[in-house]
């Protein structure tokens, strides 16, 4: 069985090394600090099958990762509230997000506000993620979500009946080539026309991701943010003092109606 799980361990060949990277930055605390992990998932995960960890990411890679996490939380925390103010619900997709576990991370911001969660991902990294979440202590809310095994070339979500899609594409962009990801975004909108999409976007790439550039695709560009590189700050004998970043766009884009 592709995946398949025991004692402590899991097969790793259907986890890519950006899936590895984020369950690692978002579920350890480096050093002697004394914090909290930013997702109690990753963190368990990590715990129970510690071949997860991937080997010696950099610090730059790392916060990376936390700052991503932290916008798209952010912007669909703003989404949630601005549905709650008028009065309607969501339905929460998490397309191509490998080991995320915002299905329970969030649920005090989606808790009266999204009606249905779904996961869609490849076939196999979703028979893994069931398998490891098996008889965890988050197996109840992870049974509540709709999962959709579909291979890339069949992304997208369905109809969800008095509700607003809310799409989440995060990290998506280093497992397709642009023009693969621009058909996802093309498909979800012709399935879901009125639906929010937060998106990673490519920051290297022929493809600018304008706001010109989406409208020819029938979205609004409503939120661009973007963050510059910035290498880490180390003292002479290499002791690291503040960790840099990688550059790093996040984007909300609104079905154009």
């Amino acid at each position: 069985m592709v995946g398949a799980v025991s004692d402590g361990s899991v097969s790793q060949s259907v986890l890519s090394d950006g899936v590895r990277l984020t369950l690692y930055a978002l579920g350890s605390v480096e050093g002697g600090r004394i914090s909290r992990p930013a997702d109690p998932v990753a963190a368990w995960l990590l715990r129970r099958f510690p071949d997860l960890a991937p080997g010696m990411p950099l610090s730059e890679a790392l916060t990376t990762v936390r700052a991503r996490a932290s916008l798209v939380d952010r912007m669909i925390a703003g989404e949630c509230a601005r549905a709650r103010q008028e009065g309607c619900g969501l339905c929460y997709g998490s397309v191509g997000g490998g080991l995320d576990a915002r299905w329970y991370r969030l649920l005090p911001a989606f808790s009266d506000v999204v009606r249905e969660q779904r996961e869609i991902e490849e076939p196999a990294l979703l028979l893994v993620k069931d398998e490891m979440l098996a008889d965890s202590p988050f197996e109840v809310p992870w049974s509540q979500v709709i999962r959709r095994p579909l291979p890339m070339e069949r992304w997208t979500v369905q109809a969800c009946d008095d509700a607003r899609w809310l799409v989440v594409l995060e990290g998506v962009h280093a497992r397709m080539a642009d023009t693969e990801l621009q058909t996802v975004l093309t498909r979800i909108r012709a399935d879901a026309s009125d639906a929010v999409v937060v998106l990673e976007a490519p920051v290297s790439s022929a493809v600018s991701w304008s706001k010109a550039a989406w409208a020819a695709l029938g979205w609004s560009l409503v939120e661009d943010v973007r963050l510059a590189p910035r290498r880490s700050l180390v003292t002479a004998d290499g002791r690291l003092v503040c960790p840099g970043i990688r550059a790093l766009r996040v984007q909300r884009l609104v079905g154009r109606r």
